[in-house]
């Protein structure tokens, strides 16, 4: 399979106070792709990177064989959507508007009346909100609006997602039914990429992790050979073991027992 992202001798520096680099790293369509390591680490200058704010000082990153760096707004508009962290909008836009912008780049306008409407009915159906149609988006739940920001980047058609902490301020039922999306996302053919602060999330919900240490990728490859007690006890500097639960075949980080 070829990558649909690809991180090439590339790094980054913010003065003398923090440098990135990342000599090489792959990302794949058709799964789910967590971002993992402590604060500090590097996690959001390289997704704003992978966004395209930032450029690097050397080296390239290259999205489906496209330079990032030179690619206009547009052009990256049609490759990489962005779900933000929750935001307050100043407007009271009902859900079926906040989602019907994510068709601006295909309509070129704003006006409901543009979109199709088959295709934005079909879309909010399968992301269960249908009956939040009219509610403004200011009054729903954390798990309800990340579902709408989920909804517009959709609308969008982008071939790579990028989450920003997707399941940050929700419960655990909401966390839940968000990670499971985005792994339905990834089977559908997306290239879907998130940062988790969880491990134990990364481990379950996670096809691929990129684990970032200081700067520097610590290791990268599937979830269970990256997110091991050893990797993390290096990079978190906590003493962490494989809890495996009696009745199932999956394994979680915990604290060693004495």
């Amino acid at each position: 399979m070829n990558p649909a992202v690809m991180v090439e001798d590339m790094n980054f520096s913010y003065g003398k106070d923090f440098h990135l680099n990342l000599p090489h790293i792959q990302i794949y369509p058709g799964m789910l792709t967590v971002i993992l390591g402590p604060n500090g680490s590097g996690k959001t200058t390289f997704f704003s990177l992978l966004r395209g704010r930032l450029k690097p000082d050397n080296g390239k990153i290259t999205v489906f064989g496209k330079n990032l760096s030179v690619l206009k707004d547009r052009e990256r508009a049609a490759l990489i959507g962005l779900v933000p962290q929750r935001t307050e909008t100043a407007f009271a836009y009902t859900v079926q508007q906040m989602v019907a912008m994510g068709y601006y780049r295909k309509t070129k306008s704003l006006w409901h009346d543009t979109v199709d409407h088959k295709a934005l009915a079909l879309l909010m159906d399968r992301l269960d909100l249908k009956s939040l149609a009219d509610r403004e988006v200011n009054s729903l739940s954390g798990g309800e609006y990340q579902r709408v920001l989920l909804a517009r980047v959709l609308a969008q058609d982008p071939k790579v997602l990028l989450l920003d902490e997707p399941a940050n301020h929700l419960d655990l039922h909401h966390q839940d039914d968000l990670l499971c999306l985005l792994k339905e996302e990834a089977k559908r053919g997306k290239t879907v990429i998130a940062i988790l602060h969880d491990i134990n999330q990364a481990l379950l919900y996670a096809d691929r992790v990129i684990l970032l240490h200081e700067g520097n990728c610590e290791d990268s490859g599937l979830a269970r050979d990256v997110v091991t007690p050893e990797n993390i006890n290096k990079v978190y500097k906590i003493n962490l073991d494989y809890y495996h639960h009696h009745q199932e075949d999956t394994a979680l980080l915990g604290p060693i027992k004495s």
